[in-house]
């Protein structure tokens, strides 16, 4: 039970507390905060903000990374909500990343409190398998960036939470693995 507690508040350390206040239009498409208020469980919920945060990531990496803008095109055409994405900045494109992933974790903090049991344990386990494969895409994009002040500050705190939340995920998976 003391590791649990521990796992826990791992992830409050994660979460980067405190933040201010903020409403979800300001990070949500309408598509995604609907699906984001009407998931039934921290599951659906992480999968949700998970999906928010890798499209704000796929952006980055298609205008980076990747650049084959022929694949791109087309699956622009296929998601509405990816369209919107597409015509962010740069740094809005990180800063929504972290409030999504921020948001994910205080949700997780929340049905933690709430004893969700095993529908925690994916919630969690989805969050540490994402979030290192955001670490390593954000460290692969970092030198590709422009060396623009406000998007390098975006990328330094997107990073920055996006390793507290493997270790605190990583931490949280071995809490409750040994329950």
């Amino acid at each position: 039970m003391r590791k649990l507690f521990l796992a826990a508040g791992l992830l409050l350390l994660a979460a980067g507390r405190p933040m201010p206040a903020q409403t979800a239009d300001d990070y949500l498409l309408p598509r995604e905060d609907l699906r984001v208020r009407y998931a039934e469980n921290i599951r659906q919920r992480t999968d949700a903000l998970l999906d928010v945060m890798s499209r704000r990531l796929n952006t980055l990496e298609h205008r980076y990374v990747t650049r084959d803008r022929p694949a791109w095109v087309r699956q622009l055409e296929k998601d509405e909500t990816l369209r919107a994405v597409d015509t962010y900045s740069d740094d809005r494109l990180l800063a929504d990343y972290h409030r999504a992933l921020y948001s994910l974790l205080v949700r997780i903090e929340g049905a933690y409190g709430r004893g969700w049991g095993t529908v925690l344990k994916g919630a969690v386990h989805a969050l540490r398998k994402h979030s290192e494969k955001y670490v390593a895409f954000l460290e692969q994009v970092e030198p590709l960036l422009p060396a623009d002040e406000k998007l390098r500050t975006e990328y330094e705190r997107a990073l920055a939470l996006t390793r507290k939340a493997v270790d605190g995920a990583r931490a949280a998976e071995k809490a409750m693995k040994d329950l």
